[in-house]
């Protein structure tokens, strides 16, 4: 079965398809917009005054828009909730056809002072400066994850007892940064020897005359050799922290 689209005008002489098809307010016979009105079809139930021209044309099934300069009809009402006007799909928003209504509650609206404004900067400054702490938080925890997949050290440490650093080399060795763990039981003279003895490093600070493998923290302190890890936590972090080893023929101890 064909489905058939609009309607066929009824007046007898036309018969034509109209796709947006027009209903008589006075006969309810269907007719195409060259026959809309009750003069041009001749009807019978019109009035006289109607044929003669001086009322209204007949009413269209389809609905034109209300938005100023707009021509576009639908096939359906699309009324504004608020001035209870109807538009076409293009301006059925209440921004898209400048509603009066919404206008004119806009201008009713306390604007704000200055204590308001200064109190909204106050807080979207307060906001970013706690969005900004929990990032840092979070960059940390992700960054103590990498640290501790990646890091190498003696196995036998217990996992509870593990310190993690990345270790920077003497430059005359040229050697990749190292994610390493230590025990946090050890001092930091073990921390050396084993680091050496693991990276074939030239280490002699057995000999009083010989330049000294010396551990610097981050900010270039050397650290005590007799000190163990744990009481330099407030100076070296774990996880956080970079530690460097360099060669020095005297120093002075953190």
């Amino acid at each position: 079965m064909e489905l058939e689209l609009g309607k066929h005008c009824t007046y007898e002489p036309c018969k034509r398809l109209d796709f947006l098809p027009f209903i008589c307010d006075h006969c309810n016979q269907v007719f195409c917009k060259q026959h809309s009105k009750p003069e041009s079809h001749d009807c019978f139930h019109a009035p006289a005054t109607a044929v003669s021209g001086t009322t209204k044309a007949c009413s269209a099934t389809a609905h034109v828009c209300s938005h100023t300069g707009c021509t576009k009809t639908e096939l359906f009402e699309i009324l504004c909730p608020n001035c209870g006007l109807n538009f076409c799909l293009l301006h059925r928003h209440q921004e898209d056809h400048s509603c009066s209504v919404v206008a004119e509650n806009t201008k009713k609206t306390k604007p704000k002072t200055k204590v308001d404004a200064a109190q909204g900067t106050s807080f979207a400054k307060s906001s970013s400066v706690i969005r900004g702490a929990k990032n840092e938080a979070c960059a940390a925890k992700v960054a103590m994850m990498k640290l501790k997949l990646k890091a190498d050290g003696l196995h036998s440490v217990p996992q509870s007892e593990r310190l993690y650093y990345t270790v920077k080399f003497p430059q005359e060795y040229k050697l990749p940064d190292a994610p390493l763990f230590f025990s946090k039981e050890w001092s930091v003279g073990k921390v050396i020897d084993f680091t050496a003895q693991k990276f074939k490093l030239r280490n002699e600070n057995d000999k009083p005359s010989s330049k000294k493998l010396l551990l610097h923290s981050q900010d270039g302190d050397v650290l005590d050799m007799c000190r163990p890890l744990h009481s330099l936590l407030d100076v070296i972090p774990s996880g956080v922290t970079v530690l460097t080893l360099e060669y020095s023929q005297s120093h002075s101890h953190t």
